[in-house]
């Protein structure tokens, strides 16, 4: 069965490359090659999963890898700071969602659930990561995952 997220025209190729695309960079201090060997790191690990998320919630592969991009180029300017926080990821996952979310709403249909609890879904079911995987994406602990997840499967067992 086909991914819905993928339509015929913006299907990816058989064979991707290995490495995915990554946004250019300009971390904020150019002086501090630390930081900048940081955000590549973390683009490496976390850049596909986010372009894979946003093109479910978007369902477009294209709009989704143009999405992500766009929000880790805007991270880069300010990555230096970002580093300062307790869970950069979960900072990047707040600011992703928030651009998925408004892009999404340009569609506008009814939301079933609260976007936290609808991510815990999509993660798991629609891009198979584990639960602890899941919860690192979004910054989060995997207890707090669990929670949101079990609270979205129940809302949806709900739902006439």
């Amino acid at each position: 069965m086909s991914d819905p997220a993928f339509r015929h025209t913006d299907r990816p190729p058989r064979n991707p490359p290995t490495s995915p695309p990554r946004p250019a960079t300009r971390t904020g201090d150019e002086s501090d090659p630390a930081a900048h060997v940081a955000y590549e790191a973390f683009c490496s690990k976390y850049r596909p999963l986010y372009a894979r998320y946003a093109a479910a919630r978007l369902r477009s592969a294209c709009r989704g890898a143009d999405l992500a991009d766009t929000v880790l180029s805007d991270v880069a300017r300010s990555w230096p700071a970002a580093l300062t926080c307790p869970s950069p990821a979960a900072l990047v996952w707040k600011l992703l969602t928030g651009e998925v979310e408004a892009t999404a709403q340009r569609r506008a249909r009814p939301a079933l659930l609260p976007c936290s609890q609808a991510d815990t879904l999509i993660l798991r079911h629609r891009l198979g990561l584990a639960p602890e995987a899941a919860a690192e994406v979004m910054g989060i602990s995997p207890s707090e995952f669990s929670s949101l997840h079990q609270a979205a499967l129940r809302a949806l067992a709900a739902t006439p």
